[in-house]
């Protein structure tokens, strides 16, 4: 006679789903920690490059804009700031006079047309004795109007009418030591600085002469000492002498746009810095 055999207990036990349980909750706390550290080091990494990015331009704008400078185009030389003569025009004069200068329009290049009005100024050559150089110069002129003109052979030309600082015209004595094609450069007075807007630092620029009242952000965030100007003399000493300024070392220390962190650690702002240094126009390193 043939028995029936019990069959096997269906299911689990109490037990057994809460082994489940706790190794289910192990194995998913072990991947959302993983991919927590995943998201916070992409964002991390992000970040960099963002700021590196930043400092890399802002390293090819400073000395772009500053390289040009001669000491004698320095205004106001602080560790966090600068005031300086930026040249915008370069050209020459096929003609002078008392009240207008007029460029040769394929001769010009600058970075925009000249503005009158108070934002540009006029360096014109004076060379004096053609001889030697010791007495040549650039004569500083306000430029208060431009209209389109003519050289004398027919060339498109750009007329600038012009005083000295003073207000007053161009002495005769010196029109005659100005010769043909004399060069001309134009300039506005500008201003690059760190300064801070709503709780973070930037760095920022402005044109002085053109009557800009706060200075637009360039780059940034930076940190309190984000931006740090060094000027030395021949010898490589800082100096406070305009004069005597033939180096300037530009310093620039950048902030991430947020907080991270990467791994375990717990977050915070990323810095990173770089520096450079510019050799000023006209300013012998002997």
């Amino acid at each position: 006679m043939r028995t029936a055999s019990r069959s096997p207990r269906g299911g689990f036990t109490l037990v057994e789903l809460m082994i489940s349980l706790v190794l289910l909750g192990i194995v998913g706390g072990v991947l959302a920690s993983m991919l927590v550290n995943m998201q916070r080091g992409s964002r991390a990494q992000s970040q960099r490059v963002t700021l590196q990015s930043n400092l890399r331009a802002g390293m090819a704008l400073l000395p772009a804009e500053l390289r040009e400078l001669s000491p004698a185009d320095l205004v106001t030389t602080l560790a966090d700031q600068v005031v300086y003569r930026a040249m915008r025009t370069t050209g020459v004069a096929c003609a002078v006079s008392a009240n207008q200068v007029r460029l040769r329009n394929r001769l010009t290049f600058g970075y925009r047309p000249i503005e009158a009005g108070g934002r540009d100024r006029l360096y014109l050559f004076v060379d004096g004795d053609q001889i030697t150089g010791v007495d040549d110069s650039w004569l500083e002129l306000l430029i208060t109007a431009t209209a389109n003109g003519t050289c004398a052979n027919g060339d498109a030309a750009t007329t600038l009418t012009v005083t000295r600082t003073d207000g007053t015209a161009i002495p005769a004595a010196t029109l005659a030591t100005i010769f043909a094609d004399a060069p001309v450069r134009s300039f506005e007075t500008m201003e690059m600085r760190l300064y801070e807007s709503n709780g973070r630092w930037w760095l920022g620029a402005r044109s002085v002469s053109g009557g800009a009242a706060t200075p637009e952000p360039v780059l940034g965030p930076l940190t309190a000492d984000g931006l740090v100007f060094t000027y030395r003399d021949r010898a490589g000493t800082q100096t406070a002498t305009i004069a005597s300024m033939r180096t300037l070392d530009i310093a620039l220390k950048g902030q991430t746009d947020g907080t991270i962190a990467t791994g375990l650690e717990a977050l915070s702002i990323g810095e990173d810095s770089l520096t450079t240094r510019i050799r000023l126009r006209n300013a012998p390193s002997f």
